[in-house]
């Protein structure tokens, strides 16, 4: 008899920095967070290797399901007019959906998901496999010595520690092989009608125009068209609650159809998509604050060092709260007071902290990442210049005097380092000949055996971080 167990595979689990904190209110107002449970994925042991033995479903009395569970995106990749279990990509709660608010991401890339910790729940768990992320997936070691099947689930929490993904609404989530997340941009998430069915508010309409999702590196993948099945309308989604308004401590279901646009470089073009979310008892919220950098978390070296970042630090207010002190701190110094600050911060990776305290006293400190970078090289010049008046020149007698002018300037390193050469190019060099060098009274005099017509000066140039150029000089000596 096979043994089946549920796992709770979550994409992957970061801390959440710089946003609002979870909750919903009354009538999905602008502040409500839509929380969601995430994907449920079944998995036979003993038989085969996770995820090659893992369908996408979840156990209703006795039986398995096909129908999934939890939250999860599908794409009829095979065109039958329909979202099977095997074509759904379970997904895991980062900010959740925030409505009045725009959600931008970046990051996706090619290839799965970054990294995984051996961080998981449970006692006496052993690991089984991997997940289709490449996080280790475990079970209790307990329950399979006894062979006793309950029917109780077993969870896994495998905790991802993502690079350069940003995540918004969700995790990054593994598809075909590449990494990809949902966004909200342009229109942010409201109702367009709260009460669908005359029943009291039970059934919304969500305007969903603004969804959208970058995936394998394409950035902007738009969603907002092309409703089709059960949709209820081009950038339409539906939210069922199980209490009147949608109000707190509803449970809801969400579901939105749409499909990917014709054309689009993801190869996916025309092809049909829907999302499913479930939630779970959320709570009303309360002042938070999250942080803001105009600029983006990536900043590219401006001057000498490092660069003058702005940090904005916006409040959600649903109780009418006001501001009593926000703090900042970077790297764990402080760094000053008020809702927006620029200080300087040098090449580098820094945690960015604001400290707020609303009327009320609650507390809110979001933090964030900031990188600064510098991937500009230096600026070189390279010259033979006249030994009197220092003006550049391009020719010379055969015994005449120059001398070589060389620069190199950098935006953040004020000390790049320099390299000069002078010869003879390869074109003109003559089998024996040779070229000797010889110092007198601190002037340097080159000789050569044969007639040398073209003298080159060649310079390159490196910062602290690597960046090279080059540049140079050509002399026609007559």
């Amino acid at each position: 008899m096979e043994h089946t167990k549920t796992i709770i595979l979550t994409a992957a689990i970061s801390t959440i920095l710089g946003t609002v904190s979870m909750g919903a209110q009354a009538n999905l107002g602008t502040g409500t967070i839509l929380t969601f449970d995430p994907g449920v994925i079944s998995c036979v042991l003993n038989v085969g290797t996770p995820p090659d033995n893992c369908s996408y479903g979840a156990k209703v009395g006795s039986s398995w399901s096909t129908t999934g569970a939890g939250s999860w995106f599908g794409m009829d990749t095979n065109g039958d007019g329909r979202i099977t279990s095997f074509e759904r990509t379970p997904i895991t709660m980062h900010d959740g959906v925030l409505v009045g608010t725009l959600q931008p991401v970046t990051g996706s890339h090619t290839s799965p998901p970054y990294g995984a910790a051996n961080n998981y729940t449970g006692t006496n768990f052993v690991q089984i496999g991997f997940t289709d992320v490449g996080a280790p997936l475990y079970l209790n070691a307990d329950y399979e010595t006894t062979g006793n099947f309950d029917g109780t689930t077993d969870t896994a929490l495998a905790f991802v520690t993502t690079t350069t993904e940003v995540p918004g609404v969700d995790e990054p989530w593994n598809f075909f092989g590449n990494t990809g997340m949902h966004y909200i941009t342009g229109t942010s998430i409201t109702v367009v009608n709260p009460d669908v069915n005359g029943d009291g508010g039970f059934t919304r309409l969500l305007d969903f125009s603004g969804w959208g999702v970058t995936w394998n590196g394409i950035p902007n993948i738009p969603m907002g068209g092309g409703s089709w099945g059960s949709g209820a309308g081009d950038g339409l989604a539906t939210i069922v609650c199980s209490e009147v308004n949608c109000s707190q401590f509803s449970d809801y279901t969400l579901d939105y159809f749409a499909t990917v646009p014709l054309g689009d470089p993801s190869g996916f073009g025309g092809v049909q998509y829907q999302l499913h979310l479930e939630g779970t008892n959320p709570t009303e919220p309360v002042a938070a604050a999250r942080i803001e950098i105009p600029s983006g978390k990536t900043q590219e070296c401006a001057t000498h060092g490092g660069s003058n970042v702005t940090l904005n630090a916006l409040t959600d207010t649903p109780n009418s709260e006001s501001v009593a002190s926000i703090t900042w701190t970077v790297d764990g110094i402080f760094s000053g007071d008020g809702l927006s600050i620029t200080p300087f911060l040098s090449v580098g990776n820094h945690v960015v902290e604001a400290a707020v305290i609303f009327s009320d006293g609650t507390p809110s400190v979001p933090s964030t990442g900031v990188t600064v970078k510098d991937t500009t090289a230096p600026t070189v010049t390279a010259a033979f210049v006249d030994i009197v008046t220092g003006e550049p020149v391009t020719s010379i007698a055969q015994k005449g005097k120059v001398k070589t002018q060389v620069r190199a300037t950098d935006i953040c390193d004020p000390n790049p380092s320099v390299n000069a050469v002078v010869g003879v190019p390869a074109a003109e060099t003559i089998d024996g000949a040779k070229i000797s060098i010889a110092t007198k009274d601190t002037k340097t005099f080159l000789k050569t055996e044969a007639k040398i017509t073209t003298l080159e000066l060649s310079v390159t140039a490196s910062d602290a971080e690597g960046n090279a150029s080059s540049g140079g000089a050509t002399l026609l000596v007559q």
